[in-house]
């Protein structure tokens, strides 16, 4: 009994328990079970029994926003003086002892910024639940699918944003906030995450997680493709760490660099022309607490986007204007192009053409 009155509960942890999923807690659960149960007993025609850990546990949830903890005092006949004493002491223990140390965690909401196309919010079973728009609110827990020719840009913080994109289903699986910290995991279970943190602080932390690998950063601009059992991470900024927990291998990515990880295999590379065009889309999604001009990258030549995109196109109006510069984004109505001069917002009625240079 003393193993387990030493023990810091749960709350997530120990309604999992009590619903019957593996965990350390349903193990404890499952010992004082037994040993509450041995502890019943029968004299003559009375049952002496306990509450079951269910009607504790909700009585225990409901008394937290009670302004005092009402003591739980079951009006039973006891059989003996020892079995009144152990039920006592085995009460004690399970109701009071443990949840005064219960430390509440705030979740919050997160802000959605642009949505393109077609994304919904999911039930467990995969069916959907809403379309996805700039209206709608998102919380811990909240599953996303994306389709395909669609992205959702989300504010996680003010001060990091991700962009899903397209064929991607996703669960926000963590949003933690105290004061100036954050903690956020996002569960990837397929398809890729574009991601901008900018400078977290020590108590802070950012994980996109995996089935069987995580990302962890500080402040840096990267992607996480999942797709096909091959897992990619591929840095333009700052670094990340790669994990995979149940063999302990560890890989750090730098700048520039890319892994692929595959049937247990790591290959690091230096950052293809592929996805350093992906990770170019993250000057367009805006942090709230960063000015949209340190964002941007520096283009004072064509040659300049060519180096950083891979590619040059042109695109030429009905009225005659020619833009030359990279095509960065489309929606229904307009064409988004990057030119040397800045970028420009192209209504698809006046598209003559679109063509790559280089």
């Amino acid at each position: 009994m003393m193993e387990e009155s030493n023990m810091k509960w749960n709350p997530d942890e120990l309604t999992s328990a009590l619903e019957g999923q593996e965990n350390p807690a349903k193990k404890i659960l499952d010992s004082l079970r037994s040993k509450l149960k041995k502890m019943e007993t029968r004299s003559g025609s009375e049952t002496v029994s306990f509450p079951t850990f269910e009607d504790l546990w909700r009585k225990h949830l409901a008394d937290l926003n009670q302004p005092k903890v009402v003591p739980f005092a079951r009006k039973a006949k006891i059989a003996s003086s020892f079995l009144a004493a152990a039920a006592g002491l085995c009460f004690a223990f399970i109701y009071l002892f443990p949840f005064t140390k219960i430390t509440k965690e705030n979740s919050y909401a997160v802000k959605i910024h642009d949505v393109s196309g077609d994304a919904y919010v999911v039930n467990s079973d995969g069916s959907r639940r809403s379309h996805l728009n700039l209206l709608s609110n998102l919380e811990k827990g909240d599953r996303i699918q994306v389709e395909e020719g669609s992205f959702v840009d989300l504010y996680l913080t003010g001060q990091a944003s991700i962009r899903i994109r397209e064929n991607s289903d996703i669960i926000l699986e963590k949003m933690i906030q105290d004061l100036d910290m954050h903690k956020i995991t996002v569960y990837l279970s397929k398809g890729s995450i574009l991601a901008h943190i900018h400078k977290l602080n020590k108590t802070s932390q950012f994980v996109i997680r995996t089935e069987d690998s995580k990302v962890e950063v500080r402040g840096t601009k990267f992607l996480t493709e999942n797709k096909e059992g091959s897992l990619t991470v591929a840095v333009s900024e700052g670094k990340v760490l790669v994990s995979q927990p149940s063999t302990g291998l560890s890989q750090e990515i730098d700048s520039n660099e890319e892994v692929i990880q595959s049937s247990g295999d790591w290959k690091k590379t230096k950052l293809g022309s592929m996805n350093l065009r992906s990770l170019a889309e993250l000057d367009y999604v805006s942090i709230q607490d960063v000015p949209q001009s340190e964002l941007s990258r520096v283009i004072q030549s064509e040659e300049d986007i060519f180096r950083i995109y891979s590619i040059l196109e042109q695109v030429s109006t009905t009225d005659g204007e020619n833009y030359r510069g990279v095509v960065f984004k489309m929606d229904e109505k307009f064409i988004y192009i990057r030119t040397v001069k800045g970028e420009s917002k192209i209504p698809q009625s006046k598209i003559n053409e679109v063509e790559k240079i280089r």
